[in-house]
């Protein structure tokens, strides 16, 4: 039988059906919500954060949505990162990710109806992330293309990306998103879009059919 420490971490195959299976129900699955051991076994395959840790990893995180490492300056205070080209959202958006649709994630978090539980402990120091219902941060910006930019009213900076292992920073499409975020509570988990190796079984127009137990292939 094989164990996460002694299992292969190469030779693996493209596509198939991954099932997940628990003894307790999951918590939330939506990234800008979910805190939960057992919620990140779902959002770890369905969602690719801004960086993750590897197999047996814990100690250093590795570059996913990002392209590299996060770029520190201004005495700690402005976080610069490239995003991954070449990533998209699977059906019904069907577009490459951008860094406008990390922008969005970040700003959801502090949307009342995602009620996101833990936003405020790592990212209080963005610029205008505390008086924020949801609509733009100030200090959240894309400033091209592929460019994420973070301007922090405090020297925190170490703290705000050791945070984006957690699933809030998955990149979450606004033009799609933004009318599922206009319900109370967010109703975007039953909708959800993925950027990783796999994703929930859908219908055409992005409906979740099967529960989260049994994500489908991409």
């Amino acid at each position: 039988m094989q164990t996460p420490a002694t299992e292969s971490l190469t030779g693996g195959k493209q596509g198939g059906v991954l099932n997940e299976v628990q003894s307790e129900d999951f918590e939330h699955l939506d990234p800008g919500q979910a805190y939960f051991q057992l919620d990140y076994q779902i959002t770890s395959a369905t969602q690719r954060g801004l960086y993750s840790y590897k197999p047996n990893t814990f100690t250093e995180a590795t570059p996913d949505m990002a392209e590299g490492p996060a770029t520190i300056s201004d005495s700690d205070k402005l976080i610069t990162i490239k995003i991954r080209k070449g990533v998209h959202f699977s059906p019904p958006v069907n577009r490459e990710v951008t860094a406008a649709d990390e922008v969005y994630a970040i700003d959801r978090v502090a949307n009342p109806n995602v009620a996101n539980p833990y936003y405020l402990g790592y990212l209080e120091s963005v610029e205008g992330l505390k008086d924020s219902k949801g609509g733009p941060i100030p200090g959240v910006k894309a400033t091209d293309k592929y460019t994420l930019q973070i301007k922090l009213t405090e020297p925190q900076a170490a703290i705000v990306v050791a945070s984006m292992v957690l699933p809030y920073s998955a990149p979450v499409p606004e033009e799609y998103a933004k009318k599922f975020d206009a319900k109370k509570p967010s109703e975007y988990v039953n909708y959800m879009v993925a950027t990783g190796p796999y994703m929930l079984k859908a219908n055409s127009e992005g409906k979740i059919l099967e529960s989260a137990t049994s994500p489908a292939s991409r």
